[in-house]
């Protein structure tokens, strides 16, 4: 007796492959679209993290630079408000220092320039010298030499005007001879300095109703004062 074995899939079988076929095709179907969605997803991520990145670096760069020119700006302004505040305290400066001058030339008295004056201007007296400067000077000049004896009546005063530490004089003498002595005096003066050679000239007034003529020479010199006190 022949057995026949039918060794061809029964319909059955080849429904279940065919199924299971068409499952594990299905499957792969949607795993590799799965992988094309998170493959374009980690593209879409990843372009825009460094799109991100690359504008976070560019906006850095504008930011630093625009921190420099402000640093910069910054920099040049307080310089300039230094500036300014310096060239107003030396303004200031200079305004107390001429206030002070001011009140310094204020509190100085003319006693002892006008005292120094009349010892010029007084028989028998001399002015305040320095001895060993006018021994240099007389060494230079021998007519430098004072005479105690000089009649200081031949000088006159008509006017003085001070200007800062200038004092200008007006007057007149009696003859060239006095005025020398008087100049000679003002120059020994430990007091005075630069004294100025005069202006001088001839003048002759009539006395009265009289017909006598009084000759005299008129003369305006200035001084610069040492010492007020």
């Amino acid at each position: 007796m022949m057995i026949k074995v039918n060794l061809s899939p029964s319909g059955k079988r080849r429904k279940a492959r065919s199924a299971g076929k068409k499952k594990i095709e299905t499957q792969i179907t949607t795993g590799s679209a799965l992988l094309a969605v998170y493959f374009v997803g980690f593209l879409a991520v990843g372009g825009g993290l460094w799109w991100t990145l690359d504008q976070k670096q560019i906006d850095t760069e504008q930011k630093n630079a625009e921190a420099a020119r402000m640093k910069k700006e910054i920099k040049k302004i307080k310089e300039q408000i230094d500036e300014e505040y310096l060239q107003a305290v030396k303004a200031r400066y200079e305004q107390l220092k001429i206030a002070i001058e001011k009140l310094e030339s204020q509190k100085r008295t003319p006693m002892f320039v006008m005292n120094e004056l009349m010892n010029v201007l007084t028989q028998g007296k001399l002015p305040d010298i320095n001895e060993e400067e006018q021994r240099k000077v007389m060494t230079a000049d021998p007519d430098a030499e004072l005479n105690p004896m000089w009649d200081a009546s031949s000088v006159w005063l008509t006017d003085l005007q001070e200007s800062g530490n200038v004092i200008e004089m007006e007057g007149g003498a009696r003859d060239a001879s006095d005025l020398s002595e008087f100049l000679k005096r003002l120059r020994a003066s430990s007091r005075f300095s630069s004294v100025s050679h005069p202006m001088y000239k001839l003048v002759e007034e009539k006395q009265g109703n009289t017909k006598k003529v009084r000759r005299y020479i008129a003369f305006t010199l200035t001084v610069r004062v040492n010492k007020w006190d």
